[in-house]
């Protein structure tokens, strides 16, 4: 697994960033909780984005098989009810592997803002089905800390508004993931400000 976060200096970028500039998957969750031993994913959104631009999407709601809290609901406003009839994490793994494929074998970037919570999701996910996952990652928070200096906040919402990311919704996963990959535009373009 590849953690961008960890990589400190422009030279150790460039070796990254012309693969992100190119395509990459953004992607974001939202859960039951924040355990990714006990608790379970109840919407998934990945948006495949070409050279900055976003040119698919995949979304889905899950069925997690046991109850939302309501500090979840409280953040997400996904609610049992609107859960019912949605198909169970065992039926839509498949799938979910299927569309980030190229990201499953190592192959791509998945970015999401905080991503080791998401990743740690996705990946538990994967663990309880079998499916070997060589997950390559970047983190949107960590590398908005380090391109977009001097701001109060680093949560999405704030990056967004900085960055005059225009959204319709917070904590969502399919807003949010298009979100995400907005951000992850407009940080390799300062990335070719800072390195040069």
């Amino acid at each position: 697994m590849y953690n961008l976060c960890s990589s400190t200096n422009c030279s150790s970028d460039r070796n990254i960033f012309p693969l992100l500039e190119k395509e990459y998957i953004a992607l974001d969750l939202e859960t039951t909780g924040f355990s990714p031993a006990n608790d379970r994913i109840i919407e998934f959104s990945a948006v495949y984005y070409v050279n900055g631009e976003d040119v698919d999407r995949f979304t889905t709601l899950i069925d997690p098989d046991k109850s939302v809290s309501n500090s979840a609901s409280g953040v997400n406003g996904i609610t049992g009810a609107m859960l019912k009839g949605a198909p169970k994490e065992e039926d839509i793994v498949w799938e979910i592997a299927e569309y980030i494929r190229p990201a499953l074998e190592g192959h791509m970037f998945l970015c999401a803002h905080n991503a080791r919570f998401d990743i740690g999701f996705l990946s538990a996910l994967f663990e309880r089905y079998g499916i070997e996952a060589d997950l390559r990652y970047v983190d949107t928070l960590a590398l908005s800390r380090r391109y977009f200096k001097g701001l109060k906040s680093y949560k999405q919402s704030a990056v967004a508004d900085y960055l005059d990311i225009k959204r319709d919704v917070e904590h969502r996963a399919e807003e949010d993931a298009v979100v995400c990959g907005m951000i992850m535009r407009r940080i390799c373009e300062q990335q070719k400000i800072d390195c040069t």
